[in-house]
């Protein structure tokens, strides 16, 4: 007998075993079990489901499902997941096991369906599988989640995006956020805040356009966390934004990441027609504080169409001059105090000449001898 033909008897005789229930032993099922395991066939599958179905031992039923496990095939992966809720808490980490094994994204509309279910723990198994997917329909899937009702479902979609790289929910958060509702783009956003990926730097520019503002303030708050050095080149480019919110953003930003505004750029914002965008120009003037940019606020502060923008300008002209001020008095009160100490020296220094032996019987020694002339104090 040829080897395939052994196989097929092996195989044939232990599916016999398998329906045979209760006029055979448990232990000749398992055994049956583990011989459709060692050859295997995939061809055993449908058999073991029909056993799974019909058995009532305990035992039997363990070993089947960590067949299913073995085989890590993912027609099982219904019926793993439904055991899940129907099994015993002993059996619960054997299957648990084995559907982490059989789970594959031929699954996902399977998992999709699940969480309309009215049961939470089914919803929260299915967000953690969907987890296991690594599609873009699992990332859309879990998006919508995090706009459910129920916070723990919220909370647990959140945790789940995490395990997928942050590139790729940023792209699907940026197809699907134009046409959410306001509590969803809100969402959204809190979303990106947590990922904290320069990746979403422009989208979340682009956000900062919206007429709502507690949108807005989400994508402020999102942009503090998500912008890095290397956003500094976009954010630069955002400064010639016809948007105001943009432009007053992009100014905050720039200064928190302590990069460099090109003067030119902000020479023009002080020229801007709104009165916030010329203020952060001024605030960011103010960060650099050097001649030039002196110059322009100087400039500011005589010519702005606005009182509080000129006020900004002059207080900041007003500060660097009382420190200019301060720094001359400090100056002048040390060489105060040198020449007071040179004196007090001078006072004590000496009360005869070493040179020719006369007395000097003077308040304060005097520079030069009187009596032949040579140097007594060699500096002041």
């Amino acid at each position: 007998m040829n080897t395939t033909s052994a196989k097929n008897k092996e195989f044939t005789s232990s599916v016999k075993k398998l329906r045979k229930g209760v006029f055979s032993s448990a232990d000749k099922r398992c055994n049956a079990v583990k011989s459709l395991e060692a050859l295997g066939d995939y061809d055993a599958i449908p058999y073991l489901l029909e056993a799974l179905e019909k058995e009532s031992d305990e035992k039997v039923r363990n070993r089947i499902i960590q067949a299913f496990g073995f085989f890590k095939d993912p027609n099982t992966t219904e019926t793993l997941f439904e055991l899940v809720f129907n099994e015993s808490a002993d059996d619960k980490e054997t299957i648990l096991c084995s559907l982490d094994l059989c789970i594959s994204d031929q699954n996902l509309g399977f998992l999709i369906d699940s969480l309309s279910s009215g049961d939470i723990d089914r919803k929260k198994l299915s967000i953690q599988y969907l987890g296991k997917i690594n599609t873009s329909d699992s990332i859309f899937t879990l998006l919508r989640c995090i706009n459910d009702k129920d916070r723990e479902i919220r909370d647990l979609a959140s945790l789940t995006l995490s395990s997928f790289e942050d590139e790729d929910v940023i792209h699907c958060v940026t197809k699907i956020i134009e046409n959410a509702d306001r509590y969803f783009k809100i969402r959204l956003l809190q979303l990106v805040e947590e990922i904290k990926s320069p990746v979403s730097v422009p989208l979340l520019v682009h956000i900062l356009k919206t007429n709502d503002v507690e949108v807005r303030s989400s994508a402020k708050k999102a942009l503090s966390t998500s912008a890095k050095k290397e956003s500094a080149v976009f954010l630069i480019d955002s400064l010639k934004d016809e948007n105001f919110n943009v432009k007053c953003v992009a100014i905050k930003e720039l200064l928190a990441l302590g990069a460099e505004i090109p003067l030119s750029s902000l020479s023009e914002l002080l020229e801007d027609e709104n009165e916030h965008v010329r203020s952060h120009a001024v605030k960011a003037l103010i960060a650099v504080s050097d001649e030039e940019s002196l110059s322009l606020l100087e400039g500011v502060s005589n010519e702005d169409p606005d009182e509080w923008v000129r006020k900004l300008a002059q207080n900041h002209i007003l500060k660097i001059r009382n420190q200019d001020l301060k720094t001359d008095t400090d100056k002048v009160n040390r060489e105060i105090h040198e020449a007071t100490r040179t004196l007090s020296e001078r006072k004590k220094a000496i009360s005869f000449c070493p040179y020719c032996g006369k007395n000097l019987d003077m308040d304060i020694a005097p520079l030069f001898c009187p009596f032949c002339g040579e140097q007594l104090v060699t500096s002041i």
